[in-house]
């Protein structure tokens, strides 16, 4: 008897230093039926048609270095998506990104010295998102992708 693995029905493209990447991030798109999908790899893939899953877009998340999967223990593969009415946010460890619902790139902001594991939007204005993980809070804004604030955790 098989064991049932639902992993499985995510077709994930291979990658070159990733063979079998693993869905680590899902999102679902409100305002069309899309499935938003982070990979272990570092890439995000839109899946499309509920039936069969196929893929859409596809693109590497900002921060993901492919070539740091040649290192053993290193881990730059994508830790959360959000989606809103244009934008699509990448967060993996080296930094925060975000592309328009296309693919095509329109921010990026790098901070390879701390760990981001988190990200959430601001409540109160809708251009900032704010990342976290070891050491400071970095504040963002979305429409100009420069660091606005860090914020201390301690």
């Amino acid at each position: 008897m098989a064991v049932y693995n639902p992993l499985h029905l995510l077709p994930l493209p291979p990658q070159p230093l990733d063979p079998k990447p693993l869905p680590n991030a899902l999102a679902v798109d409100l305002y069309s039926d899309l499935l938003w999908v982070g990979s272990s790899s570092g890439s995000v893939s839109a899946l499309c048609s509920p039936l069969s899953l196929s893929r859409n877009v596809h693109f590497p998340a900002h921060g993901a270095n492919h070539l740091a999967y040649a290192i053993p223990g290193s881990n730059l593969g994508v830790k959360e998506v959000r989606v809103t009415d244009r934008d699509v946010w990448t967060l993996t460890e080296g930094g925060v990104g975000g592309r328009r619902r296309g693919g095509a790139p329109k921010w990026n902001v790098s901070d390879p010295t701390r760990s981001l594991r988190s990200m959430t939007p601001n409540p109160t204005n809708s251009h900032e998102v704010l990342a976290g993980g070891t050491g400071q809070l970095i504040l963002v804004n979305t429409a100009r992708g420069e660091v606005i604030r860090r914020v201390s955790g301690g």
